[in-house]
C-alpha cells in the first residue's frame, strides 16, 4: 500500500494464499486490500473515511 502510514496485515495471513487483509491508514481514510494482492494498483482497495471506518468499528465490537 504505497502512501499509506500504519499498514497492518491480519494475524491469519501466513502467505498460503489464504484470504487475509491488510489495512491502512492515509490521511483522513482507511484503506483495505486483500493482503495477498499487494501489487495491485489502488483501484483495488476499498478506502473508507476515517469516521465511517471508526462507526463500522464501534457496530462491529
Amino acid at each position: 500500500m504505497e502512501g499509506l502510514t500504519d499498514r497492518r496485515t491480519s494475524s491469519y495471513s501466513v502467505g498460503n494464499g489464504g484470504n487475509c487483509i491488510a489495512v491502512g491508514t492515509a490521511p483522513r481514510a482507511v484503506c483495505v486490500e486483500d493482503s495477498q494482492q499487494d501489487h495491485q494498483p489502488a483501484r483495488d482497495r476499498l478506502t473508507v473515511a476515517t469516521d465511517a471506518w471508526q462507526t463500522f468499528l464501534n457496530q462491529i465490537r
